[in-house]
């Protein structure tokens, strides 16, 4: 099967068939039949793939969703501790040491299963 549409909707409307003594030529309106058939295999086929790539898409819309706000309660968290520790308005290369060894304790706390929130 070819994946390439055969047919418009002018082309199907105005076919014309060829006249015999009984009506239409059979074979000539089974060959535009089958023309029919194939187009909608193909619309089909297309109709499957593209509702399952949307699927797709919005499972991972809905991963990235969650990620960005796993993200936005991080970035949050980190001000807050920033807004806690800073002196003035800036940061200091010793308050950014601070800050990496609190995250390395609160790693190694998180990996012993302990909350360094409750602590």
């Amino acid at each position: 099967m070819e994946n390439k549409i055969q047919l418009t909707k002018e082309i199907i409307l105005n076919h014309q068939f060829t006249p015999n003594v009984k009506g239409y030529d059979p074979s000539e309106v089974d060959d535009f039949l089958d023309r029919i058939i194939e187009d909608y295999k193909t619309f089909e086929k297309f109709e499957k793939e593209s509702k399952e790539y949307i699927q797709s898409l919005e499972t991972e819309n809905r991963r990235i969703k969650e990620a960005y706000k796993a993200v936005e309660v991080d970035n949050g968290k980190m001000k807050a501790r920033l807004d806690g520790i800073k002196e003035g308005d800036h940061v200091t290369k010793e308050n950014m040491e601070l800050l990496q060894k609190i995250s390395k304790y609160e790693r190694a706390l998180y990996a012993k299963g302990i909350d360094p929130r409750k602590l």
